[in-house]
């Protein structure tokens, strides 16, 4: 077996090898097209690759999508590889392919990047495989809370509208803990890309607010219509009285768009208040992680966020 970066041929064979799996209703064409206009926004076409595992006949039988993070290790500047779309042909599959994939990447990446630190995937299913090729558990917690209708100004010390959200963007701090991930600007409207797109599909207003700042406090998220709830991408609070304002205003904010609740990733940092009144979740994207330099584990991720994630 050998891993090869998909060429753009190779990569719409893979677009539609998966169709039948995550395709869900749509036609062909129009699920090639949404993958697309997902890939053509500037942060995928310069932070993204599509990776393939061919057989010794050059057959493709497994493939995946990287994408390149900042990160910092105690400290350090480095670099972090999300990875994703992990598909095994299906008449492949219990070969142990999806773990001869993974492994072969994060050899790959550590011998071509002297700074990566990491990779790292949010996963869905198959946390078995993963494990196999050396990612570890990463447990967290979901928090989900109702949303609530209101004035969303009359709540948060500043609006964050969709001009101001690059600026919001670059402002963001570094999260503590000895391993942290920061993703981009860039990689932050490409989250809002892709609410337009899904929105399309399944239609629904976009928020009115792109986030909201409360003291020292910041807070960013995207509507998610795939899990019905205005998400965050970024939360970031001091106090409970920052956390309280920045998560009213979100309540408020989804109700204006007509999503039901407010989702808050790795909510186990967040006030006791914020813990008693939300909605305990079992995370429906398990994080994993797999250390590249071999000096920390999963357990010092400290903070994961829904930018985190594609």
């Amino acid at each position: 077996m050998d891993l090869v970066l998909a060429t753009e041929a190779l990569e719409r064979e893979r677009d539609e090898a998966t169709w039948t799996a995550w395709g869900g209703a749509l036609p062909l064409g129009d699920y090639l097209a949404r993958l697309h206009r997902f890939r053509n926004h500037p942060w995928p076409r310069e932070a993204m690759a599509t990776w393939v595992l061919v057989d010794p006949e050059g057959v493709a039988v497994a493939s995946c999508q990287a994408y390149r993070t900042a990160s910092r290790l105690r400290g350090v500047p480095g670099q972090a590889y999300g990875l994703g779309s992990v598909f095994v042909d299906p008449a492949q599959r219990g070969q142990g392919l999806a773990s001869h994939l993974l492994a072969h990447l994060t050899a790959r990446l550590t011998a071509e990047d002297p700074t990566a630190q990491a990779c790292f995937l949010f996963a869905e299913a198959g946390a078995s495989a993963y494990r196999r090729a050396g990612f570890q558990d990463r447990p967290t917690g979901s928090l989900a809370f109702s949303a609530r209708p209101g004035d969303a100004a009359s709540v948060a010390d500043g609006l964050i509208h969709e001009t101001e959200l690059p600026s919001a963007a670059a402002a963001l701090a570094w999260p503590g803990g000895p391993f942290a991930l920061h993703p981009s600007p860039a990689q932050l409207d490409w989250h809002r890309e892709r609410e337009c797109i899904l929105l399309g599909v399944t239609g629904g207003a976009p928020p009115p607010l792109r986030g909201a700042r409360a003291g020292q406090g910041l807070a960013l998220w995207v509507a998610d219509p795939t899990r019905q709830a205005l998400t965050f991408l970024c939360f970031q609070a001091h106090t409970a009285a920052e956390a309280s304002a920045l998560l009213e205003t979100a309540r408020r904010t989804a109700a204006a768009c007509g999503l039901p609740r407010v989702l808050l990733w790795d909510a186990t940092e967040a006030p006791a208040p914020l813990r008693a009144e939300g909605t305990a979740l079992a995370d429906a994207l398990h994080p994993m992680l797999h250390p590249l330099t071999g000096a920390f584990q999963a357990a010092d991720w400290a903070t994961v966020t829904g930018a985190a994630c594609i």
